[in-house]
C-alpha cells in the first residue's frame, strides 16, 4: 500500500507539479505554501461553522418572539371574551356600557402591540401567512361587534347579546386559538431544527479541527514524499552510475531529466564517465606492459599438458599456493586449495579450456590452511611444444593486496563523493602572506564563478559578499590572520549573485602555523545553507500563522514527554491558562489552574495517558480557575505518539476555550425553559378550557325564581369574591356543579381555569394520581409524567365532586393542600406549590361518615368553611314550569321540532311528582318526551311518572345520614326492591337518592353481588 502511495505521489509530482523543472529551493518553498494554504482553509471552515451556530440562535430568538406576541394577543382576547360573557350574564346595562369601550380599546392596543412586535422580527423569520391577516381581522371586526353588543344591551336584549357573543365574538377566540396552535407547532419545529443545527455545527467544529490537522499532516507528507522522490530518484540514478563506475562498467549512463542542480550534476557525471573510459583504456594498455614485469613479483608460471595431465609450477607458484616444491601437483591439488565458493567455477573452467583449448584469464580465491584468503589471477595460453603436444602455459599472480587496495579506494571515493553531494560544501585556503586564495570546484559553484575564466582573489570574493555583511567579513579576516588562538571559527554571511539572488553561507576556518609558530595559512570550508535558511524562515512564518489561528479560535496546542515529564505549550496555551511565557511549564502549573472538583479527574487522566499503551485519542471537558477567580470551560483532545518499538514516548493534543459556547448554550437552555413554562401554562389552561367547553352541563344557566334557590344564589354572590373553601351539599341532580361554576365565574379567578373531578367516577387507587398527578414509573402503566388536576387548575378553581368518596390516604394529601398550599406528585419527591381555590360537593352525610371513621374530621372542618346546601326539586315546585319550558326549548331545537304549548295535565303531573332524581331526572324525562312527541303540544307519558308517597322523599335524607355500618344492609334492601337494577327511575340509586356511579362504587367496596337480586 505504501509503495502504491509513493508511486502515486511520484506520478502526481512529475505530471502535475513538474517538480523536476524546479530547483530544490523553490520545491521546498512550494511545499510550505501549500501547507499554509491548507491551514487557512481549515480555519476558515471553523469560523464558518461558528457563524452558522450564531445565525441559528438568532433565528430561534425571533420565532420565540413571534410566539410570545401571538400568546399575548390570544390571552387578551380570551380575557376580553370572558369579561363580556360575565357582563352579559349579569344583565347590567350600565356596567356593560361603562366597561365595553375600555375592553375594546385594551384588546385593540394589545393587537397593535402584537403586530408591532411581529413587524420588528428579523427578516429571516418566516411568519405564518395567516398571522397578520387574523390579527387585522380581529382588530377590524371588533369595534363593530362592540357597538352592536352595546346597542343590544341598552335595549335589554340580553339573550341576543349572549347569542352575539357566542356567534360573533367566540369565533374570534377560536381563530386565535387555532393560530396559537399553528404558531406553537411552527416554533416547536424551528426550535428542534435550531437545536439540531447548533448540535451539528458543534460536532462539525470538533471534527473539523482534528481533521484539518490530520489533513494538513497528510498533505505535508504527500508533498514531502513528492519532493523527496523528485530529489532521491535522480540521486539514486547517480548512485547506480557510481556503483557501475566502481565495477568498471563505463557503458552506464545517468538519465539526466529536468533542469535542476541534480540534473546538471548527472550531465557532468556522464561527461566524467567518458573521460574515465578513455583513461581506463589507456590504463589497460599500460597494464599489458606491466604484466611482464609482474611475473617477477608475486607472479608464478605454470605449464599444463592436457593429454598427460602433468603440471609444472615455478617456485613462486608453490609459494603462492603454500605447497612444498616436492609435492606432486595435480588438478585435484589445485581444486583442494581453491575457496569452496569458487571451486565449482574453477572446475568448470578447467573442463571448458580442456575441451575448447582456448586461452583464459581467470580470478579466484584460495583458502589457506590458516584460514586466510588469497586472491589470484590466472592467465593461460594454449601452445604446442616441439613434439607437437598441446599444452597451456600461463601465469598465476597474487593480487590480494591489489584487491584490498581497490576495495578501500572505492569506499573512500564513495564516501568523499557522497559527503560532497550531501553537504554542498567547498574547501578553500588563504595564504596570509601573499594573499593568494585557493578554491575547490564546489566553492566556485557556490559563488557561481567560472574557474576557467577567472582566478580566486580577495576583491573578487568581497564583491560577492552582501554589503551589510562585508564589514564583518573584513574584520573576521583580520582576526583570523593575526590571532593564533582562534580555532574552528564559524561565521554566517550572505552573498549577492549578479541576478540579484541572495545565498546564505556558513564558513568554518582554522589557522595553519609554520615551523616558527606564525600563521602562514588559513584553511576552511564554506557551506551553502540557503535552502536551510529558507526552510527555517518558512517554518517561522508557518508557526506565526498557526499561532494566529490558535488565537482566533481560542485553541492552544501542547506536548508532554512521558519519559522526561517535559511540557511544551504554545503561546495560546499560556494565554488560556494565564501564565507568562517566560516560565517553564510543568504539570504542577497545569494542575494548579484546574478547578478543584475536576483536579482528580485530570490527575487520573494524566496517569492513564502516561502509563497505558494502546489507548486511542480522546477528549475531556474540564474547568480552570484563574487567579482573579474567573472560571473557564476547556475542551482538550489528546493523542499518543509511539516509537518504532511501539513504546509510548509522547502525548500531544489541543485545548480549546469553550467558555463562550457553554455560556451561549446555557442562555439558550434558559430561553427554552422560559418557553416551556409558558407552553405548559398555556397547555394546562387549554386543557381546562376544552374540558369546560366540551362538558355537557346540566344547565347552561341557573333557572328558577323560588325563594330556596334565591337564598342559594345570595350566598353565591357573597362568597364568590373571596378565596374561601366552599362545601356544597345536597341530593344528587340538584345542580351542585352549576353552583360551583357560578362561584368561579364571579370570583377574581374567573379568567383562569375551572377544573372539576368526580371522585365517585374514579377507582379509589387512582384518585390520588388524578388529583395530584404522577411521575413516570410511579406505578404499573405510568409510562410518562402526568399533570394532576391541581396543577391544571393553577391560579383558578378546582371542583371536587363526591368528596365523601375519597380514600383515607387521599384525604391526608388533600388536607395538606388546604393547610400548607403544597403537594407532591405520586412517585415524586418535588414539592409543588398550589394557588388554587377548592370547592367541594357531596350528597353524603359527612358527619355520619366522621362518626363511622371513614372521613377525617380535620378535613371536614377545613372544607366546611362556607357551606351551601342545595334544595331538592320537590322543595322548588314553583321552579318546575320554568325548568320545563327551558328544557323543551333546548331539546326541541336540537331535535328540529316546534312545540308551541304544554298540556295542563302534564304540567300538573310534573309538579305533583316527587322527583327523587331532582333536576337531572326532570331533564331526562323532558328529553325523552321531546323525542317521542309527534305534535306541537307537549305531553309526558303517565307511566314515566309513577306516583310515590311523600314519605319516600322524606326518608331519603335519613338514609344519607345513616352510619356506614348499616349502609350494606340498606343497599342490599334497595337492590332487592329494584330487582338488581341500579340505574333508572325505578333503580336502587333512585330509591337511595344517590348517583348510579356512587352506588356502583359502594357495591364494589362492600363486595355485593347485585346479580343475585335479579328475578329471572
Amino acid at each position: 500500500m505504501l509503495g502504491k502511495l509513493v508511486g502515486w505521489a511520484k506520478q502526481i509530482g512529475q505530471s502535475t507539479f513538474h517538480l523536476h523543472r524546479l530547483n530544490i529551493g523553490p520545491r521546498l518553498t512550494l511545499c510550505f505554501l501549500f501547507i499554509i494554504l491548507a491551514l487557512l482553509v481549515g480555519n476558515a471552515i471553523s469560523l464558518w461553522q461558528f457563524h452558522l451556530a450564531r445565525t441559528q440562535a438568532e433565528r430561534l430568538s425571533g420565532v420565540d418572539q413571534e410566539l410570545i406576541a401571538v400568546l399575548q394577543a390570544h390571552t387578551s382576547l380570551m380575557s376580553f371574551y370572558e369579561r363580556l360573557d360575565v357582563l352579559a350574564h349579569s344583565e347590567s346595562t350600565g356596567e356593560l356600557v361603562s366597561e365595553v369601550e375600555g375592553l375594546g380599546n385594551a384588546i385593540l392596543q394589545d393587537s397593535r402591540r402584537s403586530r408591532d412586535a411581529l413587524s420588528r422580527l428579523p427578516s429571516e423569520v418566516q411568519l405564518d401567512p395567516a398571522l397578520l391577516p387574523t390579527l387585522l381581522s380581529i382588530q377590524d371586526s371588533l369595534p363593530a361587534e362592540l357597538e352592536a353588543i352595546t346597542a343590544l344591551a341598552k335595549s335589554n336584549e340580553w339573550e341576543a347579546v349572549r347569542l352575539r357573543l357566542a356567534n360573533q365574538v367566540r369565533p374570534l377566540e377560536s381563530r386565535s386559538s387555532a393560530l396559537v396552535e399553528n404558531i406553537d407547532r411552527e416554533v416547536g419545529g424551528e426550535r428542534a431544527q435550531a437545536v439540531l443545527n447548533i448540535g451539528q455545527a458543534q460536532r462539525r467544529i470538533l471534527l473539523i479541527l482534528p481533521t484539518t490537522a490530520v489533513l494538513t499532516i497528510l498533505f505535508a507528507a504527500f508533498l514531502g514524499s513528492a519532493i523527496t522522490r523528485s530529489i532521491t530518484q535522480p540521486l539514486g540514478r547517480l548512485m547506480e552510475g557510481s556503483a557501475a563506475l566502481a565495477r568498471g562498467d563505463f557503458s552506464h549512463r545517468v538519465a539526466a531529466a529536468g533542469e535542476d542542480e541534480i540534473a546538471r550534476l548527472g550531465s557532468v557525471f556522464n561527461d566524467m564517465i567518458v573521460r574515465l573510459q578513455e583513461l581506463y583504456r589507456e590504463l589497460q594498455r599500460r597494464e599489458a606492459y606491466l604484466a611482464e614485469a609482474q611475473k617477477l613479483s608475486h607472479t608464478g608460471s605454470f605449464g599444463w599438458d592436457v593429454s598427460s595431465g602433468e603440471i609444472n609450477w615455478s617456485r613462486e607458484t608453490f609459494r603462492i599456493f603454500e605447497y612444498e616444491p616436492t609435492d606432486k601437483v595435480t588438478i585435484e591439488l589445485v581444486v583442494q586449495r581453491t575457496h569452496p565458493e569458487d571451486r565449482l567455477a574453477v572446475q568448470q573452467l578447467i573442463e571448458r579450456v580442456s575441451r575448447e583449448r582456448t586461452e583464459w584469464d581467470f580470478e579466484h580465491r584460495l583458502l589457506m590452511p590458516d584460514g586466510s584468503i588469497k586472491h589470484l589471477r590466472v592467465v593461460g595460453h594454449p601452445s604446442r611444444d616441439e613434439r607437437g603436444s598441446f599444452e597451456f602455459v600461463g601465469a598465476v599472480t597474487d593480487i590480494t593486496e591489489n584487491k584490498r587496495a581497490e576495495e578501500a579506494l572505492r569506499r573512500s571515493e564513495g564516501y568523499l563523493a557522497e559527503a560532497q553531494r550531501l553537504t554542498r560544501s567547498g574547501s578553500w585556503a588563504w595564504d596570509v602572506r601573499t594573499g593568494a586564495l585557493f578554491w575547490s570546484q564546489e566553492v566556485f559553484r557556490i559563488y557561481e564563478f567560472d574557474p576557467e575564466k577567472m582566478k580566486a582573489t580577495w576583491p573578487t570574493f568581497l564583491e560577492r559578499v552582501h554589503p551589510e555583511d562585508r564589514p564583518a567579513i573584513e574584520q573576521r579576516a583580520k582576526m583570523e590572520s593575526t590571532h593564533k588562538e582562534l580555532v574552528n571559527v564559524e561565521a554566517d554571511f550572505r552573498i549577492v549573485l549578479p541576478d540579484g539572488r541572495i545565498k546564505h553561507l556558513h564558513a568554518i576556518s582554522h589557522p595553519v602555523l609554520d615551523a616558527s609558530g606564525e600563521i602562514s595559512e588559513v584553511v576552511g570550508t564554506v557551506m551553502d545553507v540557503t535552502e536551510q535558511q529558507q526552510a527555517r524562515a518558512a517554518l517561522e512564518r508557518s508557526e506565526g500563522y498557526l499561532a494566529e489561528a490558535q488565537r482566533l479560535t481560542c485553541t492552544g496546542s501542547w506536548a508532554w514527554n512521558v519519559r522526561t515529564r517535559d511540557l511544551f505549550w504554545s503561546e495560546e496555551m499560556f494565554r488560556i491558562l494565564d501564565y507568562p511565557e517566560k516560565i517553564k511549564p510543568t504539570m504542577s502549573h497545569f494542575l494548579e489552574r484546574v478547578h478543584p472538583e475536576d483536579r482528580p479527574l485530570m490527575e487520573q487522566r494524566a496517569k492513564t495517558e502516561s502509563t497505558q499503551i494502546g489507548w486511542e485519542g480522546s477528549g475531556v471537558d474540564y474547568r480552570i480557575v484563574l487567579p482573579n477567580g474567573t472560571i473557564k470551560h476547556l475542551r482538550s483532545v489528546a493523542h499518543p505518539v509511539t516509537n518504532e518499538s511501539g513504546e509510548l514516548t509522547e502525548v500531544i493534543g489541543t485545548t480549546m476555550d469553550v467558555t463562550e459556547q457553554r455560556q451561549a448554550r446555557a442562555d439558550l437552555e434558559t430561553a427554552f425553559e422560559q418557553i416551556k413554562v409558558l407552553k405548559d401554562q398555556l397547555f394546562r389552561e387549554n386543557i381546562a378550557l376544552r374540558e369546560e367547553i366540551d362538558r355537557s352541563s346540566m344547565f347552561e344557566e341557573i333557572v328558577g325564581e323560588s325563594p330556596a334557590l334565591q337564598a342559594v344564589l345570595s350566598n353565591v354572590m357573597k362568597v364568590a369574591p373571596t378565596d374561601s373553601t366552599v362545601l356544597i351539599t345536597g341530593e344528587t341532580g340538584t345542580g351542585k356543579e352549576l353552583i360551583a361554576r357560578a362561584i368561579h365565574k364571579r370570583s377574581h379567578r374567573a379568567a383562569r381555569a375551572f377544573v372539576s373531578v368526580n371522585c365517585a367516577a374514579i377507582p379509589p387507587s387512582l384518585i390520588a394520581s388524578e388529583l395530584f398527578g404522577h411521575e413516570r414509573g410511579a406505578f404499573t402503566g405510568a409510562t410518562q409524567r402526568r399533570l394532576g388536576r391541581f396543577e391544571l387548575a393553577e391560579g383558578g378553581t378546582i371542583f371536587i365532586d363526591e368528596v365523601g368518596e375519597l380514600p383515607p390516604e387521599t384525604q391526608i394529601a388533600l388536607l395538606r393542600v388546604l393547610q400548607e398550599r403544597e403537594f407532591e406528585r405520586v412517585g415524586g419527591g418535588k414539592v409543588i406549590r398550589a394557588n388554587v381555590r377548592v370547592i367541594t360537593a357531596t350528597n353524603r352525610d359527612l358527619q355520619g361518615a366522621i362518626d363511622a371513621g371513614t372521613f377525617r374530621s380535620d378535613l371536614y372542618y377545613r372544607l366546611n368553611v362556607f357551606p351551601i346546601e342545595m334544595p331538592p326539586l320537590r322543595k322548588r315546585k314553583e321552579d318546575i314550569p320554568l325548568l320545563v319550558e327551558y328544557f323543551i326549548d333546548r331539546y326541541a331545537s336540537k331535535a328540529g321540532k316546534k312545540i308551541r304549548g304544554i298540556n295542563r295535565a302534564t304540567l300538573d303531573r310534573l309538579k305533583a311528582y316527587v322527583w327523587p332524581g331532582n333536576i337531572r331526572e326532570l331533564q331526562n324525562v323532558i328529553e325523552r318526551s321531546v323525542i317521542v312527541c309527534e305534535t306541537e303540544n307537549f305531553s309526558v307519558d303517565e307511566s314515566w311518572l309513577s306516583p310515590r308517597p311523600e314519605e319516600t322523599g322524606q326518608a331519603r335524607p335519613s338514609l344519607l345520614k345513616m352510619p356506614a355500618s348499616e349502609e350494606k344492609e340498606t343497599i342490599e334492601a334497595a337492590l332487592a326492591d329494584a330487582q338488581g337494577r341500579v340505574a333508572g327511575p325505578s333503580g336502587a340509586a333512585a330509591r337511595l337518592g344517590i348517583p348510579p356511579s356512587t352506588l356502583d362504587s359502594k357495591i364494589k367496596a362492600f363486595g355485593i353481588n347485585k346479580h343475585r337480586f335479579r328475578v329471572s
